[in-house]
């Protein structure tokens, strides 16, 4: 998958498993540009991306809480 497909990274597997999560927060941390497109995944008719996007933004909030009131 793409590392510009930041949504497509956080597709497939199973609940038990955080799939890229860890890697699309390191990217929307390092290019935080893409944090839109990241907030946007919240509202996936997906389950696991809106989850799975839940936990990237968390993990990038904890770095860059300020992108939350921008």
């Amino acid at each position: 998958m793409p590392r510009n497909n930041i949504l497509g990274l956080l597709r497939g597997g199973d609940r038990t498993t955080i799939g890229s999560g860890d890697e699309v927060a390191e990217i929307v941390s390092n290019e935080r540009r893409r944090f839109p497109k990241l907030i946007a995944g919240l509202w996936s008719a997906e389950p696991l991306m809106h989850i799975r996007a839940a936990d990237a933004k968390e993990k990038v909030m904890r770095k860059h809480p300020e992108l939350l009131v921008k």
